[in-house]
């Protein structure tokens, strides 16, 4: 079954959690923190919840590669999250995706993932340091 952003938006709305949608993608503070997402197809499911935790830490792009292996050795210490390096804006940022089934509860999904990304961001800054 397919779903929209209205799912992730009435959620939000039932939570009292302020929100922007621009462009198809939702942007909201959750636990001190800001994020976007969006509730869209992917290539194995008719929808996904994907939250993204942006610009955690910004890269030099002659840093680029140093900062590549990083991310990939942190990807192997988490699950479900995931680091990724925009080269174009020169950040890494904490993406996170769960396909929803016909019935999906947002109460359980949203705040999993957002401890999920939130403690990868905790481990980046751990190992960072």
């Amino acid at each position: 079954m397919a779903f929209n952003n209205s799912l992730l938006t009435q959620f939000l709305s039932d939570c009292n959690i302020r929100y922007t949608v621009d462009d198809g993608v939702v942007s909201f503070e959750y636990d001190n923190r800001y994020f976007i997402g969006a509730i869209r197809p992917t290539a194995a499911f008719d929808s996904s919840l994907v939250l993204i935790l942006p610009g955690i830490h910004e890269v030099k792009p002659f840093d680029t590669k140093t900062y590549l292996k990083f991310i990939n050795q942190l990807n192997d210490q988490v699950s479900v999250a995931k680091f990724v390096l925009d080269e174009e804006r020169n950040s890494i940022y904490i993406e996170a995706e769960i396909p929803l089934d016909s019935s999906p509860e947002l109460d359980d999904l949203v705040p999993g993932l957002v401890r999920l990304i939130v403690d990868a961001h905790d481990k980046f800054n751990a190992a960072h340091q």
